[in-house]
């Protein structure tokens, strides 16, 4: 989905939207991939509780900018109402996610 899909469906849903900022160049964000974006876990909660886009820095520099993406990857966590909750650089392997994701909803 694209990002303003993303916010609009976040806004009418009252979901927190999750951005997931990466290019297909970074050996990170391609383990990220493999990875904690493939567990079931994490599938499973942004399908039942968040908005998730996908934003390649490479294509939408616009978007990288104005969440001041210097590295990859990096995943932001956004209220419903556009505000965020926060961000987190670098690769975050599953359990450290599913933890993230935890704390989101308290």
């Amino acid at each position: 989905m694209d990002f303003g899909q993303a916010q609009a469906q976040s806004r009418q849903t009252g979901k927190a939207m999750v951005i997931y900022f990466y290019s297909d160049n970074c050996p990170s964000c391609s383990e990220m991939e493999k990875t904690t974006w493939q567990d079931t876990r994490i599938i499973d909660a942004l399908n039942n509780r968040y908005t998730p886009v996908k934003v390649d820095v490479d294509k939408q520099r616009q978007i990288a900018s104005l969440y001041k993406v210097y590295y990859l990857p990096t995943t932001w966590f956004i209220k419903p109402d556009g505000k965020p909750f926060g961000n987190r650089p670098g690769y975050i392997p599953a359990e450290l996610m599913l933890k993230i994701f935890k704390h989101l909803r308290q």
